[in-house]
């Protein structure tokens, strides 16, 4: 009688564990993430440098696909922010004149993308209170709005005599789309039952090329990809 009663109690503790651990990986899981993020532009042509990085901004949903206990596909959509600046030799034809000045053009750039992730996320079983993860796979964006601050600096003009513009539309000098490398890794923290909190850091690394246009002083194509390190914040239900 008391190794029935010992093992109907192993059973249900282990019934117990299985019904959590159910509830905690979920076939289907969707929330939502906010992601801070500083970026940087890489040019791949000459004379083209990078100038500095900048702080950028995300939102969006998110959603976990089981595949196992511990693997799951990860997708979703984000509006992603991203600021980025480059500076490089070129010429300009000053607004409302005929006048030809060349120089150096200090832009900034302000890009807009839907991304839709495609990652395969591996977790740790769970450590209480937390659970570890890693992810990677890549990233689809779609340019939604392109505009530029621009400071451009006339050459044997040492004392500041440039001219500036700001909030330039340059979406016909921008890619529609750009594709990235995601990488990361981060924890999970139960709340109640399937819903938890979650924080990571990622990398997103630019593969594509998402300048369009043409030097005006050279006509040599432009050429840059976006990247950023983003921490990310986020509740799955």
């Amino acid at each position: 009688m008391k190794r029935l009663i010992l093992f109907v109690i192993t059973l249900l503790a282990l019934l117990s564990t299985s019904i959590k651990a159910q509830d905690y990986n979920k076939p289907f899981q969707f929330g939502l993430m906010v992601a801070p993020s500083l970026g940087w532009l890489s040019p791949d042509v000459d004379n083209y440098k990078n100038d500095g990085v900048h702080a950028g901004f995300a939102w969006g949903f998110v959603s976990d696909i089981a595949i196992s206990s511990n693997y799951f596909l990860t997708t979703g959509f984000n509006v992603q922010y991203f600021n980025g600046k480059m500076n490089y030799p070129t010429t300009i034809i000053k607004e409302g004149t005929s006048d030809t000045y060349s120089g150096t053009l200090y832009r900034t750039y302000h890009l807009r993308y839907l991304e839709i992730p495609l990652m395969l996320k591996m977790k740790t079983l769970a450590l209480k209170p937390y659970r570890l993860f890693a992810d990677i796979g890549f990233g689809l964006g779609f340019n939604l709005k392109a505009k530029a601050d621009d400071s451009f600096l006339i050459n044997d003009s040492p004392t500041g005599n440039n001219i500036v513009s700001s909030n330039t539309s340059i979406s016909n000098e921008v890619t529609t789309a750009r594709l990235s490398f995601k990488i990361g890794g981060g924890m999970d923290f139960p709340l109640d039952g399937s819903t938890y909190l979650f924080t990571a850091i990622h990398l997103n690394s630019g593969l594509t090329d998402i300048l369009s246009g043409k030097n005006a002083k050279t006509s040599v194509e432009e050429s840059a990809s976006p990247s950023w390190l983003s921490l990310t914040l986020g509740i799955m239900f």
